[in-house]
């Protein structure tokens, strides 16, 4: 499913992204419960998934687990991140 802030996210340089609310899968909700876990940039949210190895499935159970973020927006956020770091040549 495309969405356009996905769409925005995934071609915008991550340099550029310059708030959580830029990440598909994250609300006001999502945004104080990243921040509770120290995670206050887009850069270090993917910092968190590369941590990870890239694992949509264990970025998911950290999202879940660390910062009480819902299942689908745990998914939405683990997808968007994935293409993300494709994108970006990471491997």
């Amino acid at each position: 499913m495309t969405t356009k802030k996905r769409d925005c996210f995934l071609s915008t340089p991550l340099q550029a992204v310059s708030s959580l609310l830029q990440v598909p899968g994250v609300g006001p909700v999502t945004l104080e419960r990243l921040t509770q876990a120290g995670i206050s940039t887009p850069q270090q949210l993917v910092g968190q998934f590369m941590v990870l190895n890239r694992s949509t499935v264990a970025m998911v159970s950290w999202l879940k687990h660390a910062c009480s973020v819902g299942g689908r927006e745990a998914n939405i956020v683990a997808e968007a991140l994935f293409a993300k770091t494709e994108r970006m040549g990471v491997l």
